[in-house]
């Protein structure tokens, strides 16, 4: 009796561990989730700030072909200035875009890799539970390698005892 009790307290602890690393699991995901989202977020803006700036350019590149119909000098040095300001805002955004892409792949990668760890321990965790499951629908509360009371219950019978289930649960 005492034997069963300090194993269901046993699966009680394991079972609150593992829940606890599923919340654990659950909140870092979560975080990762937020993280990516905020990235995602700005990477859309500095797109639409690129377009407006591309746009921008071109605007700026027809006032230019203007400034060249009417001979103006002057014009057309202003306005080239703004351009090659404008190209280096723009050659500015596009690494800034670039680096961003770069984090977002990065972020995405960790959370695939945090997927997959997560999926393991489901799979583990659905393996204990069907251990444990397997264990109590045949009476067995504690597995020991040496029983000298309950010669029934030791390591060497439960394993005869798995072998001959094998074929009636395929």
């Amino acid at each position: 009796m005492w034997a069963a009790s300090a194993s269901l307290e046993q699966v009680r602890t394991l079972a609150k561990l593992l829940s606890d690393k599923c919340k654990l699991w659950k909140e870092a995901c979560a975080r990762e989730n937020d993280k990516l989202f905020r990235v995602r977020q700005e990477l859309n803006n500095l797109k639409a700030a690129n377009t407006a700036l591309v746009k921008e350019k071109a605007s700026a590149e027809a006032a230019v072909k203007e400034a060249k119909t009417r001979d103006a000098d002057a014009d057309r040095t202003k306005l080239n200035k703004v351009v090659e300001e404008l190209q280096a805002e723009v050659q500015s955004r596009v690494t800034i875009l670039e680096e961003v892409t770069f984090r977002a792949t990065e972020a995405e990668a960790v959370a695939r890799q945090a997927e997959e760890v997560r999926d393991g321990l489901t799979t583990s965790l659905g393996r204990v539970t069907e251990d444990h499951t397997w264990m109590r629908q045949r009476g067995i509360g504690h597995v020991s390698t040496r029983c000298p009371f309950y010669p029934c219950v030791c390591l060497s019978n439960l394993v005869t005892l798995m072998f001959s289930d094998c074929g009636k649960h395929t």
